[in-house]
């Protein structure tokens, strides 16, 4: 298993010093914004090209959620996504990671017809299905993160995600700050191992996790290493205060986890 990080925590005012400093901490990859990020192809090669860490995963970042209850809102949500896609594929990157939607359901309860979550289940399985073979076409994973239900009220743990992805062909995104607060098992991790395309890892403060936080993340990692999860996992939290704190735990991870 390697080690990226979401560019969003990474110290420097460019994006040469970021990579910089994450070779120098030990990482192997960086996850990055896919806001702008056309526009930043570049600048990424050329950083990149002199550098041993490699583009993982890029957040999707649109402008509305896939699962907006006005239509050209939806439309945009979809180009978007796609442009997203043919974006990590110039990059070599691994995967886009999506939530369909946060917060409350934007489309309208029909009941007895249909409730607004079962049409947003229709919905974004229609979605997907048009979506999914672009992202294979591009060698891209397509990767649906569930979200605890203080973000979203939709699609919370990695059963909930199974539903759409086995409908779909969307890859899963196990991020175990969410699933330990939804109180998902790290068996859940093997239950759905065929699915399981990229892995998230904070401490329960959504904090970079410390030593002692490995007491309860080092069943999560024993599990991926059990079923052969050989993919990244990466860093995704609040920015540390200081540079050690990262530094720290690249080398925690490789003493206590691999």
């Amino acid at each position: 298993m390697r080690l990226a990080c979401g560019e969003m925590i990474i110290p420097g005012n460019t994006f040469r010093e970021k990579v910089e400093f994450l070779e120098s901490a030990g990482f192997d990859g960086i996850d990055l914004v896919g806001a702008g990020l056309r526009e930043r192809v570049s600048e990424v090669k050329d950083v990149l090209t002199e550098s041993s860490i490699g583009v993982t995963a890029i957040y999707s970042r649109l402008q509305y959620p896939l699962l907006s209850g006005d239509i050209e809102e939806r439309k945009i949500a979809i180009e978007q996504l796609k442009d997203r896609l043919s974006v990590a594929s110039e990059l070599n990157a691994l995967g886009v990671i999506f939530v369909p939607i946060f917060g409350p359901p934007k489309i309208q309860d029909l009941s007895p017809f249909m409730s607004a979550i079962e049409l947003e289940r229709a919905l974004l399985i229609s979605i997907l299905k048009e979506i999914v073979p672009i992202a294979n076409s591009l060698r891209v994973k397509l990767l649906l993160e569930p979200v605890n239900r203080k973000e979203t009220h939709f699609i919370n743990n990695l059963t909930q995600g199974f539903e759409i992805a086995k409908e779909t062909g969307v890859y899963l995104l196990a991020d175990i700050y969410h699933l330990v607060l939804e109180e998902q098992s790290p068996d859940t991790l093997a239950e759905y191992k065929d699915y399981i395309g990229y892995v998230h890892i904070a401490n329960r403060e959504r904090e970079v996790p410390k030593e002692e936080d490995f007491v309860y993340l080092k069943p999560w990692l024993d599990t991926l290493k059990k079923i052969g999860y050989n993919g990244y996992i990466s860093l995704e939290c609040s920015p540390p205060k200081e540079l050690e704190v990262l530094k720290n735990f690249v080398e925690t991870f490789k003493r206590l986890a691999l």
